[in-house]
């Protein structure tokens, strides 16, 4: 629409029209209470995920992706601070979707925050736990030791690759006890 025109909307399916009148157009908010409302949602969904609520924190990670897509476009490739946002969301987005057992999506937004911030070192911890959770022990162990690489005292990813070994330990094992009768 254009200043000063007029048009129909329709309210629903089948609902009433309404004439509306655009008379002038506001300017935008300036950038920086954009950038404002979108640290106060990243926050609000870490005290949600911090208070146990995941699904509520997801909804919040999710609008401030909405917000920071909107504000710093869809695509990875300008860089700054606003990118910087939009890895921290989709890796808190992650976290929330590892909590509610959602390891395919959590996979997803983890690779996402990594084309965002390549060494963002939780979000490819996130992703390797969501590997080891959807049963792909090999990319879960070389995500975990990239992150191994970057800091080599990062007690969680010790643990996961100590739990990823055990799981790939007992799986060889299984393999090697149906090859076994197979071959009996």
């Amino acid at each position: 629409m254009s200043e000063g025109e007029w048009a129909w909307f329709r309210t629903g399916s089948g609902g009433a029209w309404l004439r509306l009148h655009l008379l002038s157009f506001r300017p935008p908010p300036p950038g920086w209470r954009h950038l404002a409302c979108l640290h106060q949602w990243r926050e609000g969904a870490e005290f949600l995920l911090g208070a146990g609520l995941p699904a509520l924190a997801a909804i919040a990670f999710s609008r401030g992706l909405r917000l920071a897509v909107s504000l710093c476009g869809g695509g990875g490739t300008s860089g700054g601070r606003g990118q910087a946002l939009k890895a921290e969301l989709h890796s808190g987005l992650a976290e929330c979707q590892l909590r509610l057992r959602l390891p395919w999506a959590a996979l997803a937004n983890g690779g996402k925050a990594l084309e965002l911030s390549p060494a963002h070192l939780e979000a490819r911890l996130k992703r390797a736990r969501a590997a080891a959770a959807m049963l792909d022990l090999e990319m879960a162990e070389e995500e975990v030791r990239r992150v191994l690489r970057a800091e080599p005292d990062h007690a969680p990813a010790r643990l996961l690759l100590l739990q990823v070994r055990a799981l790939l330990r007992q799986r060889d094992r299984r393999l090697a006890r149906r090859l076994g009768r197979l071959f009996a």
